[in-house]
């Protein structure tokens, strides 16, 4: 089978090996029982050592092979009073030797119960040799001089991780701003440079799109749960656009989770540039000042919340400027439910049909074989996607080395909207790099 460019006529339920060309499009190549393609071993998955050296994801081909820039702990474990990280350590340690290395998502800490560690997947592994008391008086003293903002967040400096705190009824002493602790998040930052290397055709798009006249900007749209590497994935397809593919971009950081805490952004970021929010209600603001004032041609903003958001998107793209967002939810269906966010997809409205339309749809569904030419049953409206969404591309984070992704983000919620079969792409990256590629049909 030769390799095939268009996603959209790949082989149904087949494991094909998915690379990209010099210019970014997808090959497609059928993989043998082995896990091997018909290619010379001298063609397998090779890395540019010149972009290690930069943080690059690569800008042709090359680069499949994640790097990580901050997988260390001890910039966060300092934070810890010793008891609680050197159980954080031992865990760690106990994993790597066992072969089955823990992947921590998280921290939590919670008076008069033991040190929980997140795990990637939503599991959790209880630390019985890190048990908390009656208070939090060590965690805040290892805390002292970390500012908490008005939505119990503080960045740790000069890396990608944060703190959040839990607090009693008990009001906040500005001398003691902790002192109605009751328990902590200790969230896990990483850039692990060149994970983006698995949407790399989205990313190529984007720049081709921009550089067409006339043409509207394609936008990415990235949607998991909480834990699902959705904010690990945005980090580094900012590096990606604006280190590799040269693209101005602007970030807009909610929370300092996408560029750290500090006046200078992480290097997992830059040459990108960055806007803080002071007042998270008024992110808003902020991704229409990025266009207003800093002329970039893509703009990114983590975690889109409501309608305003939204609706800012949709002024940016129209605009001529690209979008990189993510948002909470278990899939792109999901935010049809979605009243804040479903007109990130293109918003819903109902739809009158007439009478013989709304029979022959009735009859197409097979719902009318045995009615006897009655009108009971036949639904007179139906429900059609009411505009252009402003993101054209999603991808669905199912974990962090799946996704499954949507070319055509119209075409899906069009045919979601019509219980109609739909093609699905699911990207899988293996240890070794590999990237697999998966075509089934939804329906």
């Amino acid at each position: 089978v030769p390799p095939l460019h268009d996603p959209f006529s790949q082989p149904l339920d087949t494991d094909l090996r998915l690379t990209f060309d010099d210019h970014g499009s997808p090959t497609y190549t059928l993989l043998t029982d082995d896990g091997r393609d018909d290619r010379d071993d001298d063609d397998d998955l090779h890395h540019n050592d010149d972009d290690d050296d930069n943080g690059g994801d690569g800008g042709g081909a090359a680069s499949a092979t994640r790097i990580p820039v901050d997988r260390d702990l001890e910039s966060m474990l300092n934070y810890l009073p010793n008891v609680a990280a050197d159980a954080v350590r031992a865990a760690v340690a106990t994993s790597e030797a066992a072969g089955e290395p823990l992947t921590i998502v998280d921290i939590k800490v919670d008076v008069g119960a033991p040190v929980l560690l997140g795990l990637a997947g939503g599991a959790e592994h209880e630390l019985v040799d890190a048990c908390v008391g009656d208070s939090l008086d060590d965690f805040c003293d290892k805390l002292r001089g970390v500012h908490f903002s008005h939505d119990n967040r503080a960045g740790i400096s000069g890396t990608l991780h944060r703190v959040s705190v839990m607090r009693s009824r008990a009001r906040t002493d500005a001398s003691a701003p902790l002192a109605n602790a009751i328990g902590f998040t200790y969230r896990v930052g990483r850039a692990n440079i060149g994970s983006a290397h698995i949407v790399h055709d989205l990313l190529h798009a984007m720049r081709k799109s921009l550089a067409t006249a006339g043409e509207q900007p394609r936008s990415l749209l990235i949607v998991g749960e909480p834990g699902s590497g959705k904010t690990t994935l945005l980090r580094n397809a900012i590096r990606s656009v604006a280190h590799d593919l040269k693209l101005v971009t602007v970030v807009v950081d909610t929370s300092n989770e996408l560029g750290g805490d500090g006046a200078r952004a992480h290097p997992a970021i830059r040459p990108a540039r960055r806007l803080m929010v002071p007042v998270r209600s008024d992110q808003y603001v902020q991704l229409r000042e990025a266009v207003q004032n800093h002329t970039p041609k893509v703009v990114v903003v983590d975690e889109l919340a409501d309608k305003r958001e939204v609706d800012a998107v949709r002024t940016i793209t129209q605009r001529g400027v690209a979008m990189m967002a993510t948002a909470h939810g278990v899939s792109l269906e999901s935010l049809l439910r979605n009243a804040d966010l479903v007109g990130a997809v293109g918003g819903t409205k109902s739809v009158t049909l007439g009478d013989k339309l709304a029979e022959s749809q009735h009859r197409a569904r097979g719902a009318g074989a045995s009615g006897g030419g009655s009108s009971s049953g036949v639904r007179k409206t139906r429900t059609e996607r009411a505009g252009m969404p402003p993101f054209s591309m999603a991808i669905e984070c199912v974990s962090f080395d799946t996704l499954v992704v949507h070319h055509n983000v119209s075409r899906t919620i069009d045919a979601i909207l019509a219980h109609a079969p739909r093609r699905i792409e699911t990207r899988t990256r293996e240890p070794s790099g590999l990237l697999r590629a998966r075509f089934t049909v939804a329906r």
